[in-house]
């Protein structure tokens, strides 16, 4: 693709507030690089933990707001 005389890189995806965005027909979101992230960070918070306890509440702690942020990036992406 060019511009006047200068070319356009054409890219297949594009990285926006940590999240991939995909080109195609649709609008599509690639999180596959923030789960990575996600569950690189939690296994090392988990690892530091003393006791099952502890690793159990911050499962769910975990999860719940890994969910939450899903959830926000999904809505958020809806009124696009």
């Amino acid at each position: 693709m060019r511009l006047g005389d200068d070319s356009i890189n054409w890219v297949e995806s594009i990285k926006y507030l940590g999240v991939n965005i995909v080109g195609g027909k649709k609008l599509s979101f690639d999180i596959q690089a923030l789960r990575r992230s996600f569950c690189a960070a939690f296994n090392n918070i988990c690892s530091s933990t003393k006791t099952l306890e502890e690793v159990v509440q911050l499962t769910l702690h975990a999860f719940n707001e890994f969910m939450f942020a899903i959830a926000d990036i999904c809505c958020w992406g809806c009124f696009i």
